[in-house]
């Protein structure tokens, strides 16, 4: 952190050291017995206050020291709340020399002339005289509202005047004198307008409500059981009197409501919904306590939610929003209702101390308290904003007016329509002196009285909110004091400043901002959650401002690329404002992590020992995860939108800086994850509380499609490939290079980045290097999946080479499942395969050579061959297995048979799978099979031809093997059959031997085979039925069956005889009468002959026939 460290110590042992004095001095004045003569003197309650009032100065001394030293002020979400606002300020509008007597009533207009607007401020004094002041828009100035006198006028009875009013349509006075009487004056010529009222209705006049609103312009005369209506009469140009309502009982708050409603108050009734035309009432289901003044506000303020709400009500109903009324219920809680006294959908308002006055203006509402402060609340979250002291309060007369005034001129921003109370001077002074005991009211027993007389004597005028922003006036018998909003500007940089961010929204929108001043205030909000460590939130605001990722990035030193410098426009100017205010800056991340664990921790001890953990740097690298999670999130998002527009559009220059500077930042965020996460795995796993998330350990954007190499990174060599290398995260480290390989620029470069690539992926997959994010990670999948789309090169074949050796089953894909776009010519890929399957035999050869040489078995010899039997057997044959360990030769042949053997796998995939036509490959095929078979026939047949020893395994492995040979040899038509053949007959394989003498059209041999060799007779039937039926070739191959089943048993007739009669037209009579011995009696076959002599005989006749026929047509 720049600038001095702090010494916290210190700072909390002095303010400890002065709240202990001023305790010690508080309890020795608490605990004082009543003074005697011989007794010294005691402290008095005096000097305690004294010397507390110093102790407190001295600590407030020590806060400030403090605060100036920390740099900048933290603050949490939850405090944020009960941080007070300052939406507005107090200053004086009307000094008392500008009116010279004491003021008696004020109300406030608005006119307008030649499209100008003009703010009129009329004051009656008790010189009699009416002043009019007035503020427009050309004399408002930086400091505030300027006001200049226009006018003054003598009116005798100015002094009586207890309220005013005026409708600037009508241009029309209404004033309530302390007599009882009311009068109409010209607003203009401040004459009498007896023309435009009736006579006097009432002699307790009290105060008027209004509604000047076209066409009617109601106001409403109160006395104290009464009300009088008055509507204006457009063709009569006066006012008529149109109700008299008697109330019965003295009522304390009234109001206009729409549609001939009023709302009034009662001490015993409460609050009372009343149809001025219809008579109807109805009561507001609001309990009240006995505390309570009945005050009634009208607010019209609609939040975004309450406007959706009401929209999809107007699609039904077709109302609009008519506002709501806001009731109290307690001495200190304000409920709000619709205008049917159903309870809305908003919190209740929650005062310090009881309301004497409510008045809602803009999103505020205002209210002036029995210990005469004012409390500004906020009607978006109803939540206290603001409180002020009014100081100026002299004789304890102050008046309370809003201005807002119910006029016809359209404005800039709507008008409220007013709710006006008057006072009654004359009751309960003795409690205006004594305003601020509020306990002592409240003990009264005639309590609602007292409030009632205390309200009255603070006249309440209304409200008025200008063309430029809403304005309270304050006033006492001197002078007159404005309650200015704060520049809305202000206000919301407060906001900001407060994490008060939806309130400082709220306001923003009420100015129609356009698209950068919108982004420019969450980018605000942004830098003000992230300084004080509410990183989620801070991006999601960072999101939506479309700010510079580098003004984020370079607050994280271990994250920013250090090849590329960047100035901070944020940062720089902060700067320039913490240099002014003499504050150190917080200039990175883990400066701010640092500062405000240590405010929290002195702020709110309490915090930690709840969450059950004290290690404040594991806490600190906690709150870094949390940091640089919440900004990969925002940098992969803001990655992904440049790659949209990078589709739609050319990107600039600045642009591919920006897109370096986000890469790099990425996989170095890849890094710190889990470099940091690894700690805190350790103490997550014994702790009994989390530090952290889980899916803070977790990497924040997906790590392969930032290194896809489909698509370029933009990540600094240089800078990632140290920092991976120095965390082990290796899997990432390949995955970088690789992604660096398709350099269409650099081919050198590339192939160098790919074998390095290559060169990790094989460490990893030997075991030789771990990586740290995944130990379990095996490299070889990801190397095959490269080594597949390489072109032949050398590369290839010497990476493939320990591929296979390693991880043979996966490697083979290299050549089986090729994804290159030129192909490997067969040949290349075959000898390879062949030199490697060389290579591998001539390892397990030695290797059991040096075993069987020695003289005799030692105990590792026999571990060794019974690990090489187990594995080659997968733990399942156990007969097998003793059966190898006692022949090492034989364990020899096993593994041959059972090893992976990449040859065969290829030419499989190549010729039953590709059907590629070269014999040779054909050949090659067999001739393995060949090979396997005959190994396997002499495993089984070990211990003198008996198998039933042996378990199924090789006789499976055999059949399995043998299947894949005679498919191959019955349907390809491109090998050698008598280069097999021989082969065949080396082997000693009759199987073969009769497919291959079948092939090339030998069925003698084929049949010998299967009656002499095999001893199949039914196969050898079968055989001869493979040719047509009554076909010649069938015939033949019957005939040989015949000779050569003769020639091996020539006294087994019988099957012969069976054979005749089963098949008797499939074989040539004359040509077996020749084949057959001569021994053989006749009758033997007389079965056969009775079955074929009608056949042939017919045959024959047919054929003397049809040479007749020929013969005669020959003559002819």
């Amino acid at each position: 952190m720049a600038g001095e460290e702090i010494d916290w110590d210190a700072l909390v042992e002095s303010q400890s050291r002065l709240r202990s004095r001023r305790d010690v001095l508080i309890s020795d004045a608490s605990s004082l017995d009543p003074p005697v003569a011989a007794s010294p003197k005691p402290v008095s309650t005096d000097e305690v206050k004294k010397v507390t009032q110093e102790e407190e100065e001295e600590e407030e001394e020590v806060k400030i020291k403090e605060k100036k030293s920390s740099g900048r002020q933290v603050m949490s979400l939850e405090e944020s709340s009960n941080i007070s606002l300052k939406a507005y300020e107090l200053t004086t509008l009307i000094e008392s020399k500008q009116i010279n007597e004491g003021i008696s009533a004020l109300c406030v207009t608005i006119q307008k002339q030649s499209n100008k607007i003009k703010v009129l401020i009329y004051v009656a004094t008790k010189g009699d005289k009416i002043l009019v002041f007035e503020q427009s828009e050309s004399i408002r100035g930086k400091g505030g509202i300027e006001i200049k006198l226009t006018k003054s006028e003598d009116f005798k009875k100015a002094k009586k005047f207890k309220q005013m009013v005026i409708c600037s349509d009508l241009n029309l006075l209404i004033a309530i004198l302390s007599d009882g009487h009311y009068i109409a004056l010209h607003s203009k010529a401040l004459t009498i307008a007896a023309e435009h009222i009736l006579p006097i209705k009432t002699k307790t006049a009290q105060y008027v409500i209004t509604e000047f609103e076209k066409p009617n312009y109601r106001f409403g005369i109160c006395s104290k059981r009464n009300i009088y209506l008055f509507e204006w009469d457009i063709n009569d140009k006066k006012y008529n009197l149109i109700r008299d309502i008697n109330i019965n009982e003295p009522f304390y708050t009234i109001i206009f409501l729409k549609e001939n409603w009023l709302c009034y108050s009662i001490k015993k009734r409460g609050y009372i919904l009343k149809n001025v035309q219809t008579n109807e009432e109805k009561n507001i289901a609001l309990p009240i306590d006995d505390n309570v003044s009945p005050m009634i506000t009208k607010v019209k303020y609609q939040d975004n939610n309450e406007n959706n709400n009401n929209n999809n009500n107007n699609n039904n109903n077709n109302n609009d929003f008519e506002g709501y009324l806001l009731l109290q219920a307690s001495s200190n809680i304000s409920v709000f209702v619709d205008f049917r006294g159903n309870p809305a959908p908003r919190s209740p308002i929650s005062w310090s101390a009881m309301p004497l006055f409510i008045e809602e203006c803009d999103t505020y509402l205002v209210g002036y308290l029995i210990n005469s402060t004012i409390e500004i609340m906020s009607l978006v979250d109803q939540k206290l904003v603001q409180t002020l002291a009014i100081k100026t309060i002299r004789k304890n007369t102050s008046k309370f007016i809003s201005m807002s005034m119910s006029v016809s001129v359209k404005l800039p921003r709507g008008i409220s329509v007013a709710n006006t109370i008057e006072s009654q001077q004359n009751q309960s002074q003795s409690l205006i002196q004594n305003q601020n005991s509020q306990n002592q009211i409240l003990n009264l027993d005639e309590n609602i009285d007292n409030l009632i007389a205390l309200r009255d004597t603070q006249s309440l005028l209304g409200m008025f909110q200008t063309p430029y922003h809403g304005i309270l006036l304050f006033y006492d018998e001197a002078e007159v004091q404005g309650l200015m909003p704060t520049p809305i500007e202000r206000q919301i940089t407060e906001c900001i400043e407060f994490l008060r961010i939806e309130k400082g929204l709220q306001l923003l929108m009420k100015t129609n901002p356009n698209i950068e001043e919108k982004r420019l205030f969450h980018c605000k909000a942004g830098f003000a959650l992230f300084f004080n460590m509410y990183f989620k939130q801070a991006m999601e605001h960072f999101s939506i401002s479309d700010i510079d990722p580098r003004e984020i990035i370079y607050l994280y030193s271990d994250i920013k690329p250090n090849k590329i410098s960047y100035i901070i426009q944020y940062q720089q100017q902060q700067q320039q404002q913490q240099q002014h205010q003499q504050q150190p800056l917080l200039e990175n991340v883990n400066q701010i992590i640092h500062f405000v664990q240590k405010w929290r921790r002195r702020h709110h001890p309490s915090t930690d020992r709840s969450r059950g953990f004290h290690n404040n740097e594991l806490e600190a690298t906690a709150q870094y995860l949390r940091a640089i999670h919440y900004l990969g999130e925002f940098l992969w998002n803001r990655r992904l939108n440049y790659q949209q527009q990078q589709q739609q559009q050319q990107q600039l220059i600045i642009d591919n800086e920006i897109r370096i500077t986000i890469d790099t930042a990425l996989l170095k965020i890849y890094c710190e994850t889990y470099r940091h996460g690894s700690k805190l795995k350790q103490v997550t796993q014994t702790e009994e509380h989390s530090l952290i998330e889980s899916s803070m350990l977790q990497s924040p954007f997906p790590l392969e499609q930032l290194l896809n190499i489909s698509q370029p990174n933009y990540c600094i060599l240089e800078e990632c490939e140290k920092m991976l290398l120095r965390n082990n995260l290796y899997y990432a480290l390949a995955l970088l290079y690789y992604s660096r390989s398709q350099d269409n620029q650099n081919d050198t470069l590339a192939a160098s980045h790919l074998r390095r690539a290559l060169t990790i992926l094989l460490d990893l997959g030997t075991g030789k290097w771990t990586d740290s994010a995944n130990p379990n990670f095996n490299g070889i999948p990801l190397a095959v999946s490269i080594l597949r789309q390489m072109e032949s090169c050398p590369d290839l074949w010497s990476y493939a080479q320990p591929l296979l050796l390693r991880s043979p089953s996966e490697a083979i894909s290299i050549f089986t499942m090729p994804l290159r776009n030129k192909r490997i010519p067969e040949s290349e890929i075959v000898e390879f395969l062949r030199d490697l399957q060389s290579q591998f035999d001539q390892s397990s050869l030695s290797s059991s050579s040096s075993q069987t040489t020695e003289t005799q078995t030692t105990p590792a010899l026999m571990v060794r061959q019974k690990s090489r039997a187990r594995a080659a057997l997968s733990y399942e044959d156990q007969s097998l297995t003793t059966t190898l360990l006692s022949n090492p030769q034989l364990l020899l042949l096993w593994e041959q048979v059972t090893r992976f053997d990449y040859e065969q796998i290829y030419l499989e995939h190549i010729v039953m799978g590709e059907h590629i036509t070269v014999g040779s490959y054909h050949d090659d095929l067999a001739l393995i099979y060949m090979s396997k078979i005959y190994k396997l026939i002499q495993i089984i047949q070990i211990k003198n031809n008996d198998i039933s020893n042996i378990n199924s395994k090789p006789i499976q492995l055999l059949n399995e093997i043998r299947s894949k040979l005679l498919s191959l040899l019955d349907w390809s038509e491109w090998y050698a059959a008598e280069k097999l053949l021989q082969k065949a007959k080396q082997y000693n394989l009759n199987e073969e031997m009769m497919q291959l003498n079948k092939k090339l059209g030998r069925h003698d041999e084929a049949l010998r085979l299967l009656l002499i060799e095999m001893k199949c007779f039914d196969r050898a039937i079968e055989y001869c039925l493979l040719a047509l039926p009554r076909s010649k070739d069938r015939s033949d191959r019957f005939l040989q069956f015949i000779q050569i089943f003769l020639q091996q048993s020539p006294s087994s007739l019988q099957p012969i005889v069976q054979l005749l009669q089963k098949y008797p037209h499939d074989i040539n009579p004359t040509l077996l009468l020749k084949i057959l011995p001569s021994n053989i009696p006749i009758h033997v076959f007389q079965n056969w002959f009775n079955l074929i002599l009608p056949a042939n005989i017919r045959r024959q006749r047919q054929i003397q026939a049809q040479k007749h026929f020929f013969q005669n047509k020959l003559l002819q």
